[in-house]
């Protein structure tokens, strides 16, 4: 129940740290603005009475929460240590700010925009606005939680608060990333190496916002951590934007590796954009029904002529260089390799299925109901390659030879006239040399899980190897070769390969050896830090 309305337990040893951190007075307010089990008030209270000798007045304790439960729990847990708080059953985004708290505190709950509907949304875009932030409609909960939760502060106060990853990287966060920079005096970011939720597949920082409306940072110190018990936040890395709403996901990356990257003569590696146009995949709104099998629709009686052949969600590109018509129909039978697609005047049989569709409130489903009828879906323009668009260890480009549709699960690339053959046959290989894996890592963002996602505006960026320094056909022996590695499933051999057709590129542009063996370095150690997020927690 927690984890649908976007509360997480925070452990008492981060809740802790950050309580002594933000707590610098016995004599300070505390606000913890979705309280839940009052973990950081607890902690609070240990750092208010260790600086003052006494316990804190009830006054000083202030926790907000929507759920009656919660507070209960809140109060409990507060009392079994002789404590008393002021505790309000209450959504936070009803109170007005107060400008009197010294310390904000707390992990916020994270519920994308889908389910951050209704009143609450309404008050917290609100609130941001009384700031003078305009929150983009895809927001979810954490951010107007930042804004709104730094009105309660004094000036000089101080923030500390966990938060999705997502602060770093993603377009909507960028009034707050510029919010936090512009109102606040210093900045720190703790990044973890390990998962700091157990049993969630989500990255976090924490976020140590100090000296509000004090002065402007401009800039923020980055500190990496194993885990929560490693914490130091003696000495980090600086790190300024070119612009406040920039992402800050650079400053993860290690030092310097931008500028190597720059090394790369401009001739010999330019965005995949340079290539054809990169586009989203069809967004139907309820894959599993949209999507059938050959058998499925068999038994359904829909025919051919209300289908269109689809490259199935999760189909996994790994070992890839094409997806060609045999392999395909092989695994349409099994998989839902077609996606329902009828005409305007649907046959008896997909009427039926249409039915089923309504019987079950898709059609009242958001990306459903927008369209009309709503069972029409709006299909992508058909892509003559796929581009990842979750990743592993590695991005993956494969050619379309099998002429399929494809969903939002992947990203298409439309060539450019004339380039349509070529790019299939040497963009597959090309794109796993290092200096182009490390691009990857560079523009895209790391997701809970250890998954590197690049939206369809940074796989546009993603830097390959550019048609006029690929050639036609002096390096098609190389290729076949990186191919055959590619389909036995030996990617390290594949980079080897692509590694070497880059060197004999970049030659002829003046690029000094010995390059990509660095680039090889410094993305394998990005790729480690991402991987090993993925795999363990705290």
């Amino acid at each position: 129940m927690r984890k649908t309305r976007g509360a997480f337990f925070t452990p008492l040893e981060l809740a802790k740290f950050i309580s002594d951190w933000a707590v610098r007075s016995s004599g300070d307010v505390v606000i913890e603005p979705s309280c839940g089990d009052a973990v950081f008030l607890r902690a609070a209270a240990a750092s208010l009475e260790a600086l003052g000798g006494s316990r804190p007045s009830r006054n000083q304790l202030v926790g907000f929460d929507i759920h009656q439960d919660s507070i209960d729990d809140a109060m409990i847990a507060l009392q079994e240590l002789g404590l008393e708080g002021t505790l309000q059953v209450r959504d936070f985004f009803e109170s007005s700010p107060t400008h009197m708290a010294a310390a904000v505190v707390g992990n916020p709950p994270y519920i994308r925009f889908q389910g951050f509907t209704g009143r609450s949304r309404e008050l917290a875009i609100g609130r941001a606005a009384d700031l003078g932030i305009a929150l983009s409609g895809l927001a979810s909960s954490w951010a107007a939680f930042v804004i709104h939760g730094a009105g309660f502060l004094r000036i000089g106060g101080r923030m500390g608060l966990v938060l999705p990853a997502e602060l770093l990287s993603v377009n909507y966060a960028a009034p707050v990333r510029r919010f936090l920079l512009e109102n606040f005096a210093s900045i720190d970011l703790v990044v973890f190496d390990e998962l700091v939720f157990a049993g969630v597949q989500a990255d976090v920082v924490v976020l140590l916002a100090d000296g509000y409306r004090a002065g402007s940072s401009k800039h923020f110190h980055l500190h990496s951590a194993q885990n929560v018990a490693a914490i130091d936040t003696s000495s980090g890395r600086k790190w300024a934007p070119t612009n406040a709403s920039d992402k800050w996901t650079d400053a993860l990356a290690p030092r310097g590796s931008a500028e190597l990257l720059a090394v790369v003569p401009g001739e010999v590696l330019q965005p995949l954009s340079s290539w054809g146009r990169v586009v989203s995949g069809t967004v139907t709104g309820a894959n599993a029904y949209f999507s059938l099998s050959r058998l499925e629709a068999r038994n359904l009686g829909i025919s051919t002529s209300e289908l269109r052949p689809l490259l199935p969600a999760g189909y996994s590109l790994a070992n890839l260089t094409n997806v060609d018509r045999r392999k395909w129909s092989r695994d349409a039978r099994d998989r839902k390799g077609y996606l329902f697609y009828p005409g305007q005047t649907p046959t008896l049989a997909a009427e039926a299925y249409i039915a089923r569709g309504e019987a079950a409130d898709l059609n009242k489903r958001y990306k459903c109901r927008v369209r009309t009828p709503w069972w029409r879906v709006p299909v992508a323009p058909q892509a003559d390659l796929f581009v990842s668009y979750m990743s592993g260890s590695r991005p993956r480009i494969v050619g379309n030879d099998a002429h399929l549709i494809h969903l939002n699960s992947v990203h298409g690339l439309q060539a450019r006239p004339g380039l349509v053959g070529f790019a299939k046959a040497v963009l597959p290989v090309l794109a796993m040399n290092s200096a182009s894996l490390l691009s990857a890592e560079l523009v895209g963002r790391s997701y809970g899980g250890g998954i590197l996602k690049m939206e369809p505006r940074e796989a546009a960026r993603w830097l390959v190897p550019s048609p006029e320094a690929v050639g036609t056909g002096q390096f098609a022996g190389l290729l076949r070769r990186g191919r055959k590695l590619l389909g036995a499933g030996d990617f390290e051999g594949c980079t080897a390969i692509a590694d070497h057709v880059l060197e004999r590129i970049g030659e002829q542009y003046g690029m000094s050896s010995g390059v990509l063996r660095i680039l090889r370095d410094t993305r394998a150690e990005m790729v480690k830090k991402r991987v090993t997020r993925g795999t363990s927690r705290i």
